[in-house]
């Protein structure tokens, strides 16, 4: 089970994963590394997150401030033998919560241009690449990125009607593949033929009109960000829920992951699962996605079960998940 530890850098952990950040860039680095590592310091960094599977430290990540409504991501590192989990975009957004907890509005961060991995996961996480900032102008070996953090109590969840079924499609297309899309357990071919068969208009305007089912939409300044699917079904072996309701789905566009809009919407799911008298919720979950399993954790869901599944062509198998509503 992963978990993440808020601490800062006096943690022993930190500094073992930091010895290896630096053998590593000092191998990329080549030449450069030397300009890099005077402003790589990891001593007296207030806020780090270490990343822990058991009690293995296995990734860091920390931020520190740049100015007065920005933070700066520094240390960000995932050992190699635990990489392709979503681990480092759980410290990336647990970075992004702690900045605004803090009253941040911004993070921004350097990465190298041949840290391939590292600019994929930015792009994908909302980040969007600035003019080299600071110390790093004029490096042709550094590319910048920065990202505004939005707010989670402007979000208004609200249930989607007929009219949002193309909304619907393009929104579940999009959250479903960059949920997916970057673990390498997942088979892109697999993943592609799966959103294109299921995120139909047509699929989705049959699943509107079912009056066993509903789906709420989270919306920000007027953009849908993110959405979910309850759908009252008969249960399965492993529930002890004699009358439950099924999270079919929750999904949030990749640059708002972590910033409350996922929680507002369970919330709102949890509320409707009591106004309509259920005794208890329950979802699947990918084994891989253990990202979303600790979301699921947070809000008291318990794992009761597996479940085998084929997506395309691709078996899989998911974790079952159930929470009691008092």
């Amino acid at each position: 089970m992963i978990s993440l530890q808020r601490t800062d850098s006096d943690n022993v952990d930190f500094q073992r994963l930091v010895v290896a950040l630096d053998r590593y860039l000092a191998m990329t680095d080549g030449d450069e590394h030397a300009f890099y590592a005077q402003y790589n310091k990891s001593d007296g960094l207030k806020y780090v997150v270490v990343a822990y599977d058991g009690d293995k430290a296995v990734g860091c990540g920390a931020i520190k401030n740049y100015d007065q409504q920005t933070m700066e991501i520094k240390r960000m590192y995932v050992d190699p033998s635990a990489r392709g989990l979503g681990i480092a975009s759980a410290i990336l957004q647990e970075l992004e919560q702690w900045a605004l907890q803090l009253s941040y509005a911004k993070c921004l961060l350097e990465t190298g241009v041949k840290q391939i991995e590292a600019i994929r996961l930015y792009e994908k996480s909302g980040y969007a690449k600035i003019p080299n900032y600071g110390q790093y102008q004029g490096q042709a070996n550094s590319v910048c990125f920065a990202k505004d953090l939005p707010r989670a109590s402007s979000v208004h969840i609200r249930f989607a009607e007929a009219s949002d079924v193309e909304l619907l499609s393009r929104l579940g297309r999009e959250t479903f593949h960059e949920a997916f899309s970057v673990y390498p357990q997942m088979p892109a071919a697999d993943l592609a033929s799966y959103i294109e068969q299921e995120f139909t208009v047509a699929k989705l305007a049959a699943q509107l009109a079912e009056e066993n089912s509903f789906f709420l939409l989270a919306e920000q300044a007027g953009q849908a960000i993110g959405y979910a699917k309850m759908e009252v079904n008969q249960s399965m072996p492993g529930l002890d829920l004699k009358n439950p309701i099924k999270l079919r789905r929750l999904y949030c566009k990749q640059q708002f992951v972590g910033l409350g809009v996922g929680a507002s919407l369970m919330e709102r799911c949890v509320l409707e699962a009591h106004k309509r008298q259920h005794d208890g919720i329950y979802l699947t979950v990918w084994e891989h996605n253990l990202q979303a399993q600790r979301f699921y954790q947070k809000w008291s869901y318990e794992p009761c079960g597996m479940l085998d599944i084929v997506l395309g062509t691709a078996a899989l198998r998911d974790v079952v998940m159930q929470k009691h509503l008092k």
